[in-house]
């Protein structure tokens, strides 16, 4: 605990509120670690066995291959703890920046008013799935994902010319703020 005592930069926070590590008295620190290490040897980890159960591969198991899975995520879990890298940022995949960014927002809304539309002419609510979940089209199931990637297949040459328009507009907007 020392080190951590003696490192001013880190801190506990919550909103706008944040304690040194050095003022919190050694029994209220252990229960923090506990409930810490309880959730994520627990929590964490049913969460994640929870999302592979939703995958094809995880639809096909077992629940003794579930739990399995679970040791396995567990014993990664509690590999970071002890090697020090628990809560250590890497780098993932690759978020959608600049420009393919404006683009599935547009995508987005286009489809969103495509479903309203949809919606009130046949009296049926339909909007834009979440998650895993699925919306029939042209007899196709489709998650949000699939459906923004056939939006911008089909409609991608009109879905970049008013993303450039949009982030030009931004750029002017940023641009003219500056002024003043």
């Amino acid at each position: 605990m020392t080190d951590i005592q003696q490192d001013a930069e880190k801190v506990f926070k919550w909103g706008d509120i944040t304690t040194a590590p050095g003022d919190i008295p050694l029994q209220s620190m252990f229960a923090l670690a506990q409930r810490g290490y309880t959730h994520v040897l627990g929590n964490e980890v049913a969460a994640q066995v929870a999302a592979y159960k939703k995958t094809e591969e995880g639809k096909t198991k077992s629940d003794a291959e579930l739990e399995a899975y679970g040791n396995e995520k567990r014993k990664e879990k509690l590999a970071k703890i002890l090697d020090g890298s628990l809560g250590v940022r890497t780098a993932g995949a690759p978020r959608v920046t600049g420009i393919d960014a404006v683009m599935r927002a547009i995508a987005v809304e286009r489809l969103k008013g495509k479903l309203e539309s949809y919606s009130k002419r046949n009296g049926t609510k339909v909007s834009l799935p979440t998650g895993d979940k699925t919306v029939k089209v042209l007899g196709e199931d489709m998650t949000r994902d699939q459906l923004i990637e056939r939006e911008l297949k089909f409609n991608g040459d009109k879905i970049r010319a008013e993303a450039e328009r949009r982030a030009k507009h931004d750029a002017d907007a940023i641009e003219g703020a500056e002024d003043f």
